[in-house]
């Protein structure tokens, strides 16, 4: 059965239904957290061509020339906002874009879209998808239509075609780097996964390991899967604030379900755009998901292909919440200068791992 979450009105704080009361986890044995070098990992470990740069999944730095449709109305008007803040220029003419109206290879080269995609390719430090989405946050706001349409063409489809041509739908090919490591959960243990994918989340189920969705918080038996960023498997109707999430080897092979009761629920909206200083307080779905089961402390919180941007209040507030003088905190990453960011920006002496292998090895020594 899929987890209903649903909120009372429209903008409401969803709730898992029927209504129980929020606890608190207090002391896990391990908070795990998940980012897009793991997913890149597993790629490399199950995917069918780890070489082939069209299967890799897209980072900070190829984000946008990865995912985005030069052409579509959405990216345009965000890019073209974005250049035209900075003074950076571009052929407009995209911008007239009308139903029948062709354009040229060229004419797409000098548009907003792919203007800026030469500027992530030259300088994805200053110029990128978290700096975009930032920028059209504080011009187009909570728009949901705006959003949709930029999440629709820019993140969703062709990040979701990426993975399933990698690992296929359903239980697809074996997790093997995901059930290395969900193997060393246990029942009651958090995952903190700020993925869209669901290939560690096929790993939690190929391995044999009970898991939950926040923001249901309920059970003992299980590990907590907690997704505040969204997942393909969230279905969502704004208007109402119904969610739907269904299980990862149940995802059906399109963007949306149609329900009798909740009406049209679709991935796109189930999306939360990456971009800088986000306040998940202003996102109802992603608090509601963050918030779950805390305050807790972890005896040990393991970062698994995670970089730390200082900007991420939010997050580095829920990792220090979740740390105490005895926790032991490590790091899985192959960038040293990764790992001396985070040890600067948590202020906590950090275990390094350069792989996945070598952690796997010390856990098992231990």
């Amino acid at each position: 059965m899929p987890l209903l979450v649903s909120s009372n009105a429209v903008g409401g704080v969803p709730k898992v239904l029927p209504d129980t009361p929020a606890r608190a986890f207090g002391t896990v044995k391990r908070l795990l957290v998940v980012g897009a070098g793991a997913t890149l990992e597993e790629c490399k470990q199950s995917g069918p061509r780890p070489d082939d740069p069209t299967l890799a999944f897209p980072v900070i730095a190829d984000f946008c020339s990865r995912l985005f449709d030069p052409a579509n109305p959405a990216l345009l008007r965000a890019t073209a906002s974005y250049l035209e803040k900075r003074g950076i220029p571009f052929d407009r003419m995209l911008l007239d874009l009308r139903a029948g109206t062709s354009f040229t290879a060229d004419d797409m080269e000098r548009g907003p879209v792919r203007t800026f995609m030469r500027l992530e390719s030259s300088a994805p430090e200053d110029h990128n998808i978290e700096r975009l989405c930032e920028h059209a946050w504080h011009i187009f706001g909570n728009d949901p239509d705006f959003w949709f349409e930029f999440v629709d063409a820019g993140i969703y489809h062709n990040l979701f075609f990426i993975f399933s041509e990698q690992f296929g739908l359903s239980l697809g090919r074996p997790m093997k780097a995901g059930c290395k490591v969900a193997r060393l959960l246990t029942a009651g243990d958090v995952v903190l996964n700020l993925n869209y994918d669901i290939s560690f989340d096929l790993a939690l189920t190929q391995a044999g390991r009970q898991f939950r969705y926040a923001p249901d918080d309920t059970g003992q038996d299980a590990i907590h899967l907690v997704k505040p960023h969204g997942s393909f498997n969230f279905f969502v109707n704004p208007e109402t604030g119904d969610v739907l999430v269904e299980a990862p080897e149940r995802i059906p092979g399109s963007c949306g379900i149609r329900d009798q009761d909740r009406g049209d629920l679709l991935a796109q909206h189930g999306i939360l755009p990456p971009r800088l200083n986000k306040s998940y307080e202003l996102h109802p779905l992603a608090r509601a998901i963050l918030a779950t089961g805390q305050p807790f402390t972890a005896k040990t919180i393991t970062f698994w292909g995670v970089g730390l941007t200082a900007s991420d209040a939010d997050l580095l507030d829920y990792y220090r919440d979740a740390t105490n003088d005895g926790t032991m905190i490590e790091f899985i990453n192959p960038s040293v200068d990764a790992f001396v960011n985070a040890s600067r920006v948590l202020d906590r002496t950090l275990a390094h791992f350069a792989g996945l292998d070598e952690w796997l090895i010390a856990n098992a020594i231990r």
